[in-house]
């Protein structure tokens, strides 16, 4: 594949400029998909995500997909987690619905939702997984970007080692050789969109404008048994993961391992901060028995 890359010449063209704060980069109307397996201890983190969601779209629709029917305890959900959000609701699937399931039930919400033109934008997100306002203004703009080379800015999944305060990839195993990944990039700006490795790219979401999730919806991506006679996602991505995928292995470049990327200073080759979204449940980088968590962000490219 990196030789293949290596025989494009369009790679250096990027078109980037390095700052993201910026409010007209926000969506106008964000439908928002939660997967949530019903467990009260986790009530916290989800409350502290759905109390952060407005703020990044000028309109947001939110649901949350529970494996949970009873009414008692759906209410107690509700009253948890709705932080003031006006479209606010809870779908719960049928009772005997497998639990390795779960997060493909977000497809039928999905679909409803792109029937109205309203919304631009689509957000899926595990019930652990926070999203900020810079992180979405990061995608906005990388997707405008990185259309050109069909690549989908994307995200790196973090925690933080209390012992020490210092942030750790989630997922990654080993550290990328910065070089031998393909990319595209800006010498000037001092930025690649790179691929990263199949263990460091998973990110627990997808954003999508609507033209994505039309391809997505439209395509094989959005069926559980995706994947089954690739042997990159079937031995990597079990089937309640890979309902996050999104379009990452669909319609690939010519010369990249997937289309996800994300943001590298070309220079000291460290991941620019604005795509790195939260780990709430941490339960990586503080476990001495996992291999997850283990390498810092800031080393993870060398």
């Amino acid at each position: 594949v990196y030789e293949n890359w290596k025989k494009r010449t369009d790679c250096q063209n990027l078109v980037w400029k390095n700052q993201v704060n910026d409010n007209e980069h926000l969506p106008k109307n964000l439908v928002i998909c939660i997967c949530f397996f019903y467990k009260e201890s986790n009530f916290e983190n989800l409350k502290k995500i759905c109390k952060n969601l407005s703020s990044l779209a000028e309109e947001i629709d939110v649901t949350i997909i529970t494996n949970e029917n009873n009414e008692s305890s759906i209410k107690k959900l509700h009253d948890h987690t709705n932080q003031g959000i006006k479209n606010f609701n809870i779908h719960g699937v049928k009772e005997n619905y497998d639990p390795f399931l779960l997060p493909w039930a977000h497809f039928d919400i999905m679909r409803k939702k792109i029937a109205d033109n309203k919304f631009t934008h689509f957000l899926f997100i595990e019930d652990d997984i926070f999203i900020s306002k810079e992180n979405v203004m990061y995608w906005m703009k990388g997707r405008e970007a990185l259309k050109p080379f069909n690549l989908i800015p994307s995200f790196l999944r973090t925690e933080i080692k209390k012992s020490k305060n210092d942030i750790y990839s989630s997922d990654a195993l080993r550290k990328i050789k910065f070089d031998q990944m393909p990319k595209v990039f800006s010498t000037k700006d001092d930025l690649a969109f790179t691929n990263v490795g199949k263990d460091s790219s998973y990110q627990g979401c997808y954003f999508m404008d609507r033209n994505l999730m039309l391809e997505h919806l439209n395509g094989p991506s959005s069926k559980p048994d995706y994947g089954f006679f690739r042997k990159e996602i079937r031995e990597n991505f079990p089937t309640r993961e890979k309902a996050n995928l999104g379009l990452m292995y669909a319609d690939v470049p010519f010369g990249f391992l997937n289309r996800h990327a994300i943001p590298v200073s070309i220079n000291e080759k460290k991941v620019y901060n604005y795509c790195l979204i939260k780990h709430l449940s941490n339960r990586y980088a503080d476990d001495e028995n996992s291999i997850f968590g283990k390498i810092k962000i800031d080393k993870l490219f060398y």
